[in-house]
């Protein structure tokens, strides 16, 4: 399946695994999300009354957001107020200080919005961009091997120029589809900035790389979106995403720390329990364990009616199936056992095949 959020992972040749988690998600969100409250809170003036393969072949699903520290305010310490709407709102000096150690970029064009913004573990991160035409997806890590990164994507592009972006000189690749990603430095972070579903011709990219714009910190948490789901509704939301769906022995949904969006939740939950039993059906196959293997067979054939799938884009699409069809009905596991070459890394070619990653929910 090919979610529009994480299929971020169409240049794959180009990354390595733990470039592709920061392509899907991170930084230090769960300790931001938990230091601040889900509402802002309006402050009264004073006189008031009281946002090389080119081509994804499959999603990788990740979990974590920022996801709507927009709509989280002071706690404690009050350090920062700005403006939403016509109301001021304080932000906790806490948030400030974490939301300081993210680049705090956004696109400052007409119409452009954050729509997503997505983190795992501490110094890495993904922020998805749209001005309901076009998508741009942004990441930075703090443990990326920049040059590595540079070298791996100059290899897959046609073109290699630069660029100044938000004040940073960047590499920008072209791949002659209309697709663009640009890698520059900043601070300690390897930024990327690539294009999804929305050639660009020279100019428009141009344009793009031109409106990005490091804020303040205060302006980039009211930018962020809403729809959250609280640390401590976590695992009661997900284990209702999974209907009751088993779980390989074990295995349990964890919270996560912090918050995280519906949207990344649900792809994360769905994502992990299904590579799990996949694992699961390998580990027994392996093993000669028929009722084991045939168990993992049984939870994979329900897969397609987890009551998640209705929030996973392209769920209903009968060849997104293909690859558990071929396990379930063949008891063939696509991709096979193998080693296959991703970005700089080697992973078994199921791995590859599913899009499957290190869990972060699921323990």
């Amino acid at each position: 399946m090919t979610d529009p959020m994480t299929a971020l992972v169409r240049r794959a040749a180009q990354h390595s695994d733990e470039e592709i988690v920061t392509l899907t998600g991170s930084a230090a969100e769960a300790e931001l999300m938990s230091l601040i409250r889900t509402a802002p809170e309006p402050v009264l003036p004073a006189g008031r009354a009281p946002a090389p393969a080119r081509r994804p072949r499959r999603r990788v699903r990740r979990l974590a957001t920022l996801g709507a520290v927009a709509a989280a305010a002071a706690v404690g310490v009050t350090a920062l107020v700005s403006t939403q709407g016509d109301d001021p709102v304080v932000w906790a000096s806490e948030a400030i200080a974490l939301a300081d150690q993210t680049p705090r970029l956004l696109v400052d064009a007409p119409d452009w919005r954050v729509e997503s913004a997505d983190e795992l573990d501490p110094g890495d991160g993904t922020m998805r961009f749209t001005d309901g035409a076009s998508e741009a997806h942004l990441s930075w890590s703090t443990s990326a091997d920049a040059p590595a990164a540079i070298a791996s994507r100059e290899g897959a592009a046609d073109t290699v120029s630069e660029a100044v972006v938000a004040g940073h000189r960047a590499t920008v690749f072209s791949y002659g589809d209309g697709d663009w990603n640009a890698v520059w430095e900043q601070g300690d972070a390897f930024v990327e900035l690539m294009t999804w579903r929305s050639p660009m011709d020279d100019a428009e990219f141009a344009d793009l790389l031109a409106a990005v714009t490091q804020v303040d910190a205060a302006t980039w948490l009211s930018a962020l979106p809403g729809d959250i789901v609280r640390s401590e509704d976590i695992v009661a939301t997900a284990d209702a995403m999974l209907g009751g769906a088993a779980l390989p022995d074990g295995l349990r949904v964890t919270p996560s720390g912090g918050v995280t969006t519906r949207h990344a939740l649900a792809y994360t939950v769905e994502s992990e329990a299904r590579c799990a039993w996949i694992e699961g059906w390998i580990r027994a196959t392996d093993a000669g364990d028929a009722a084991a293997a045939e168990a993992a067979t049984t939870a994979l054939a329900g897969v397609p009616d987890w009551p998640v799938q209705s929030e996973i884009h392209g769920h209903d699409d009968l060849d997104a199936w293909t690859g558990l069809r071929s396990i379930v009905d063949d008891g063939v596991l696509p991709g096979g056992r193998g080693l296959v070459v991703s970005g700089d890394t080697e992973v078994e070619g199921w791995v590859a095949e599913f899009g499957c990653s290190r869990p972060v929910l699921l323990r």
